[in-house]
């Protein structure tokens, strides 16, 4: 086999390896484990990653964030005490991000069109019969000069920090803030937007990176 010949089988097998595998060569390197995840060493923030953080990968490859093995990255305790509520980078622009009550991640709330997904994506249904046995407040002003029901009121209790959706209705949404437990209307994407920032807890970067980033779509 002459040098020409051997060269184009290699370029051939190359080409054949390119149009095969192209996804591979776009994601980080390194195996998984038997569980399916792995920890990223090389070019992590590239994918929104810490240095050492164990994660898994959807179909697309995008990471999926978990709480598994990163004890040392992430504080599960600030996160559940900070769960259902929204949060706001106090030094940065004042971003606004929701702790999901269940999931324990943080979602960007980015604006009114974002904050309407959510309203839905990350909704409970209630019923009205349910629903009248939260005490309601008329506007942001009301719930922060409201007192607390938490601990008087056991369906309050547990559904703080959800926003719900009256099934029986035509899909009104509420949101029950997680201190005061009353639930506030949110009428649509941009009031659900301005009423969350409103009802919103300042935090420090150093304080918001110890809970792990939640993949909206």
């Amino acid at each position: 086999m002459n040098f020409s010949n051997l060269m184009l089988k290699k370029i051939l097998f190359l080409f054949i390896i390119f149009i095969l595998f192209p996804i591979s060569l776009s994601a980080h390197s390194g195996g998984t484990d038997l569980s399916g995840g792995h920890h990223c060493w090389t070019d992590c923030e590239k994918f929104d990653l810490k240095y050492g953080e164990y994660h898994f990968h959807d179909k697309d490859k995008n990471p999926i964030y978990t709480w598994d093995h990163n004890d040392e990255i992430y504080d599960r305790q600030l996160t559940e005490r900070l769960s259902g509520r929204i949060l706001l980078q106090v030094e940065e622009k004042g971003e606004a991000w929701y702790i999901h009550p269940d999931k324990y991640l943080r979602y960007y709330m980015q604006n009114g069109d974002i904050a309407y997904q959510m309203m839905r994506f990350f909704s409970l249904g209630i019923t009205n019969e349910d629903l009248n046995k939260i005490p309601s407040v008329a506007n942001t002003t009301e719930m922060n000069e409201s007192t607390s029901i938490c601990n008087q009121n056991s369906i309050t209790n547990r559904l703080k920090g959800r926003i719900l959706l009256q099934v029986e209705e035509k899909g009104e949404a509420w949101y029950v803030d997680p201190v005061k437990c009353r639930s506030i209307y949110m009428k649509d994407g941009a009031a659900a937007y301005e009423i969350m920032r409103f009802l919103g807890l300042g935090i420090t970067n150093i304080d918001l990176n110890k809970i792990p980033v939640g993949i909206f779509e």
